[in-house]
C-alpha cells in the first residue's frame, strides 16, 4: 500500500475507485508515474475538503491556540479528547499543573492560580485528528478524487479547481464537491470523530 502524506486515502484505494486497480505502483522508494503523481496530488487537495465538510480534522495534527492572560480559566475551540492538550506555555515557558475540561472545553491554570496578565500570551498545543477513519469517509474522498480526474479529463473547457490548502478557498460549489460526497460526509458533521 502507498500511503500518501496529507491524504486520507491510499493511492492503490484512489486508482481502484478509478478503474486502474489490476495496475501496480511501484515498490516502497520506487518513482511513481507521471499519472499516479498526479492521483497524489488529487488526494492531498480533497483531504482539507472532507476534513472541511465534515468540521474538523480527520488526520493527526498538532495545533497552537493562543489565548490572553490573567484569567483563571480559557476557552479552547474545538473538540476535546482525553490527553488532547499536550502542551501549555505562558510567556514562552512551561506551564505545569494546568487542569482541562474536555467535555466544556476549558482549560484551567490550576488550582487557585491565575494565568499572568498578557495578550495571546498562552500558548496551548491541541493533537486533533488521528482517529480510525470511517470506510465512509474514506469512500467520501476516494469519490471527491475520482470525480475530480473524471472532471479534468474533459478537456480545456473543465474550468480549473483551485487546491489551495487555505480554508477559503475550498472548492464548495455543487460542481466540485459532488452530492454523493456530501451525503457520505453528512453523519459526521458535527459529530467528532478524533
Amino acid at each position: 500500500m502507498t500511503d500518501v502524506a496529507g491524504g486520507l486515502i491510499t493511492l492503490e484505494y484512489a486508482l481502484e475507485g478509478l478503474g486502474y486497480g489490476d495496475k501496480q505502483s511501484p515498490p516502497d522508494g520506487g518513482q511513481l508515474s507521471a499519472r499516479d503523481a498526479d492521483i497524489v496530488r488529487y488526494i492531498q487537495a480533497a483531504t482539507p475538503v472532507i476534513e472541511h465538510l465534515v468540521g474538523g480534522p480527520l488526520l493527526p495534527r498538532t495545533e497552537t491556540q493562543m489565548r490572553d492572560g490573567g484569567k483563571r480559566a480559557v476557552l479552547l475551540s474545538g473538540r476535546l479528547t482525553a490527553g488532547a492538550v499536550t502542551a501549555v506555555r505562558v510567556d514562552g515557558n512551561p506551564w505545569e499543573g494546568h487542569v482541562v475540561d474536555v467535555h466544556s472545553g476549558i482549560l484551567y491554570a490550576g488550582g487557585s492560580r491565575t494565568f499572568p496578565d498578557g495578550f495571546r500570551n498562552i500558548a496551548i498545543d491541541v493533537a486533533a485528528g488521528g482517529a480510525p477513519l470511517p470506510e465512509t469517509l474514506k469512500l467520501a474522498a476516494r469519490e471527491l478524487v475520482r470525480h475530480w480526474v473524471q472532471n479534468g479529463r474533459q478537456g480545456p473547457a473543465a474550468a480549473p479547481l483551485n487546491f489551495q490548502s487555505d480554508a477559503s478557498s475550498l472548492p464548495t460549489d455543487e460542481y466540485a464537491i459532488p452530492r454523493r460526497v456530501r451525503q457520505l460526509c453528512a453523519p459526521f458533521v458535527g459529530v467528532g470523530i478524533a
